[in-house]
């Protein structure tokens, strides 16, 4: 019996040290957790916003007015020491990337610091990667593949065929598949409605304005090809490498990269490919893709897809252009950079193939490289040509040593040059003249002595 009283007051003890340390631990938490946004004492007015959800890249967040002095972080980390926050004291910032953000606001109003907080939710507009398909006769699959980062909270599916429409409610992160039997083998066009679902200022659930998107899609049923690839977009990337990143809205299964001229053959079911590629120095690189769809068949292949091959004749740059994506082309970019990669200028261009470079660029070291713009803003990098200090030396083939104060000594000129040894012989090989500065002149004497 003792030894079981002494189990029970042990376990009474390790129970009641367990608690102990709990509540230290929470105690901590709470210390270490503690940031500027707790001495807030207000929330931040958005302009006119009734929500703190936002949708679209780029997003421009606007504040409503303010006290006079006062400084903002729009992703602020949780810093509680102010003097280590990089401020700015514009009342608005530009998100370019989806995301929860917290913006803090910092005044001092008669001598008194004042803190305010609001938390915001940016979202990218586009919905989520898509399919369409149908494997099985008049049997149609939809597949919703829902991303954390890019969640939508219901789906609306109007079929093409005069039925109602499918209301698809809260969505999982994931996958989903949507079902319909189709009456008829044609051709149906689908239109796919998304909504994301946020409380607005009142605590109301509502769909957010701004955050519902669309996209149409084809189903053939007659086909049995699955469908081709029409979005594409094809970049040079470092490390001599090539980067495709493929667009279209519907999801494929697998995609099916052949190189053109070698037809070395590269698989992936990722939406962006990546491959060395040290030929984009010499010339366009070309590439065709095909896709395989949930039912494994397989598109037809596109027409190819090349890189922007830039080089430098003379003092022009010229590039070509044999459709790096698959959209009409808006305009070209200049982008210059120093010698260790820093961005010093991007000037824009328009559609022609060629720039002149000022001549004074061409005696320096700088990196050149070409990007094409699209109408719907994708963006696709050439290859990098770099300019360097020109070397040359200028030796004249005659003088006249008679004092006559014309010609009377041999000068080399020169750019660009770091070291040099002159070095004059006689017709029977014997040293008449070294030296290893280029501003030392000889004026035809041994060693310029002219008395030799």
């Amino acid at each position: 019996m003792k030894y079981r009283n002494y189990i029970l007051d042990a376990n009474k003890v390790w129970v009641i040290f367990t608690q102990t340390l709990l509540f230290l631990l929470i105690g901590l938490t709470k210390v270490f957790s503690q940031g500027l946004c707790d001495k807030a004492t207000s929330e931040i007015q958005i302009k006119n916003a009734f929500f703190t959800t936002f949708c679209g890249l780029p997003y421009k967040v606007e504040l409503s007015t303010t006290p006079n002095n006062t400084k903002y972080v729009f992703d602020y980390k949780g810093e509680s020491d102010i003097n280590k926050i990089s401020w700015q004291s514009l009342a608005s910032f530009t998100f370019t990337k989806s995301g929860k953000y917290t913006i803090l606001q910092y005044s001092v109003v008669n001598g008194k610091e004042s803190f305010a907080c609001q938390k915001v939710e940016i979202f990218d507009k586009k919905l989520p990667p898509i399919d369409l398909y149908s494997c099985d006769g008049q049997k149609a699959e939809l597949l919703i593949k829902n991303e954390e980062k890019n969640k939508f909270d219901d789906f609306i599916i109007s079929w093409g065929d005069g039925t109602p429409f499918t209301t698809q409610s809260n969505v999982p992160i994931g996958e989903t598949k949507i079902t319909k039997n189709y009456n008829t083998k044609k051709v149906y066009n689908v239109l796919v409605y998304g909504y994301r679902k946020r409380p607005n200022i009142y605590g109301t659930i509502v769909n957010t304005p701004g955050c519902t998107e669309s996209t149409a899609l084809n189903l053939d049923l007659n086909n049995d090809k699955a469908t081709n690839l029409s979005d594409l977009l094809l970049s040079v990337i470092p490390n001599d490498s090539i980067q495709i990143n493929i667009l279209d809205k519907q999801l494929k299964k697998e995609f099916e990269i052949v190189q053109v001229v070698n037809n070395r053959i590269n698989k992936t079911n990722e939406n962006i490919f990546k491959t060395q590629n040290s030929d984009i120095n010499t010339k366009s690189v070309c590439y065709k893709l095909s896709a395989f769809d949930q039912c494994n068949r397989k598109s037809d292949f596109t027409q190819n897809l090349c890189s922007i091959f830039l080089q430098l004749n003379d003092e022009k740059l010229i590039w070509n252009f044999n459709t790096p994506f698959f959209d009409k082309l808006s305009n070209f970019s200049l982008i210059k950079k120093d010698e260790n990669g820093n961005l010093l200028s991007e000037a824009k261009l328009t559609t022609s193939l060629e720039y002149t470079l000022n001549p004074t660029d061409l005696n320096d070291n700088f990196k050149y490289q070409i990007k094409a713009i699209s109408v719907k803003g994708y963006q696709s990098l050439s290859n990098i040509i770099e300019t360097k200090p020109r070397f040359q030396v200028y030796v004249p083939n005659a003088f006249s040593p008679n004092n006559d104060n014309i010609n009377d000594e041999l000068t080399i000129f020169g750019e660009n040059i770091a070291e040099i040894t002159q070095e004059i012989f006689d017709r029977n090989g014997n040293g008449v003249f070294k030296s290893e500065s280029i501003t030392e002149i000889w004026n035809g004497g041994i060693n310029n002595d002219l008395s030799k």
